[in-house]
């Protein structure tokens, strides 16, 4: 609905997929470029299964074709490190002033350039200390729901 343009619309999203599945001679049929520009901007609201007389859910459509694009393509390193963020962040304890000095305000504006995703988005600062061990610190003990809990 934002871009007014008829190839964006749900019903051509649909039928560029129905079109690509029925008629590919490739051995994975979601393997098409054209699949993933139409379906790129699909924010997979939903939205449109309610609205749609035969219920067709292209959310979940979207994401069986991103899962057999990516089976195909590598997962770029963007999304990998959006995946992995909480992993990435433990491995970060060490270089957490570095860290923080790179994506921190000094180097904001230059940053928004590498990091591939909305400027206006600020990173939580990264901290050498995990939550259970400040707690221990300042506490006493975590309570027993933390992992590694005494």
């Amino acid at each position: 609905m934002a871009t007014r343009e008829r190839k964006d619309s749900t019903r051509a999203r649909a039928n560029v997929l129905r079109e690509f599945l029925t008629h590919s001679t490739k051995a994975n049929r979601f393997d098409h470029q054209e699949i993933k520009d139409v379906l790129d901007l699909c924010l997979s609201c939903k939205g449109c299964r309610a609205k749609c007389p035969a219920a067709v859910d292209m959310a979940k459509l979207k994401a069986e074709f991103l899962q057999h694009w990516h089976d195909a393509h590598p997962a770029p390193l963007r999304i990998r490190a959006i995946a992995n963020y909480a992993s990435l962040m433990r491995l970060d304890k060490p270089f957490a002033p570095v860290f923080n000095f790179l994506v921190g305000p000094p180097a904001d504006l230059e940053a928004d350039q590498r990091r591939c995703w909305a400027s206006r988005r600020a990173l939580s600062p990264a901290s050498r200390t995990s939550t259970p061990t400040w707690s221990r610190r300042n506490c006493g003990s975590p309570p027993a729901r933390w992992p590694g809990a005494a």
